[in-house]
This record gives structure tokens, C-alpha cells and sequence, in this order.
């Protein structure tokens, strides 16, 4: 489950990666979409629809909540990651 960036954001990472990959040759620029993880990658051998009809009841009750970007901060070496929050309520 991922939750995707503004168009302006998505846009501006995509500009740097295709700069980083025509100056620099690096092959990972571009291969994965902007955004941030709210759920892994996790195996189960529930179909689609049963998921859906699973998560449906549950997120029923749930109102959107806005996430702000606070910027890029780094992680580990070589990584930078942008930092998502949402205000408390």
C-alpha cells in the first residue's frame, strides 16, 4: 500500500533521476515510482477482491488524514529519503 506524492513532487524526482542517469549512468534512476511505503511487500494467498472485502469494514470509519513532506534527510550511507508526517490531531 503506497501512498503517492503531489505531481509537482513526483515531477521533480523524476527530472533528477533522468539527470542522475544521463550524467552518471545510474541504473536504478527511474525505475521505481515517487512515493511512500504505508505497507510493505508481505505474501498472502487471499485474491484482489478478498482483500478488498476484508479491508473495506476497517477503513470504513477512517477519515483522510493530510501528510506534509518536512524534506530529505539521509539514511544509511548513499540514501536519502524524504520525511512524511501528518499533523497531530
Amino acid at each position: 500500500m503506497y501512498l503517492r506524492l503531489s505531481t509537482a513532487t513526483s515531477r521533480a524526482q523524476a527530472e533528477i533521476q533522468d539527470l542522475l542517469k544521463r550524467q552518471y549512468g545510474l541504473k536504478v534512476a527511474g525505475a521505481f515510482m515517487p512515493h511512500a511505503t504505508i505497507k510493505g511487500f508481505f505474501k498472502s494467498s487471499a485474491s484482489v477482491e478478498e482483500m478488498i472485502a476484508l479491508m473495506d469494514p476497517v477503513m470504513t470509519d477512517w477519515d483522510p488524514v493530510p501528510v506534509y513532506s518536512s524534506g530529505p534527510f539521509p539514511f544509511g550511507k548513499g540514501v536519502t529519503v524524504l520525511k512524511t508526517e501528518s499533523p497531530r490531531r
